[in-house]
C-alpha cells in the first residue's frame, strides 16, 4: 500500500510539532506514476483521522507479530553487526532496519 511505502510515521510526529519537511520525497517505483503519489499525500492530509487509525492498526498488528515471532539472539547479533558495518560506509547509503517510528 502506498501510505506504508511512504512511511507515514513520521508524517504526523513532525507536523504536529510544527517541523518542516527535511529533503525530498524519495519516490520507490512501486508506488507508480506521481499522480498516484500526490493522491495518497492529499488523503493523507485531508483525512488525518483515518490515516492516524491506519497507522495504529498496524502499529497493533506489528506489535502482535514481533510477540508471537521474537527473534532469536544470533538474529539480533546479525543485525546490529550489519547496523554498525553500514554506520561506518560512506555517506549517500542509508538503511534502516529498525520498525517504522
Amino acid at each position: 500500500m502506498v501510505c506504508s511505502l511512504l512511511k507515514l510515521s513520521t508524517r504526523e510526529s513532525g507536523r504536529n510539532r510544527g517541523e518542516q519537511r527535511k529533503g525530498c520525497v524519495h519516490r520507490p517505483r512501486q508506488i507508480g506514476s506521481l499522480a498516484k503519489l500526490y493522491g495518497a499525500i492529499i488523503f493523507i492530509v485531508e483525512h488525518p483521522k483515518e490515516t492516524d487509525q491506519y497507522l495504529n492498526e498496524q502499529d497493533e498488528r506489528w506489535e502482535d507479530f514481533k510477540a508471537r515471532n521474537p527473534l532469536s539472539p544470533g538474529m539480533i547479533e546479525r543485525f546490529e553487526r550489519a547496523k554498525r558495518e553500514l554506520s561506518v560506509k560512506p555517506s549517500g547509503l542509508e538503511l534502516s532496519i529498525s520498525g517504522r517510528r
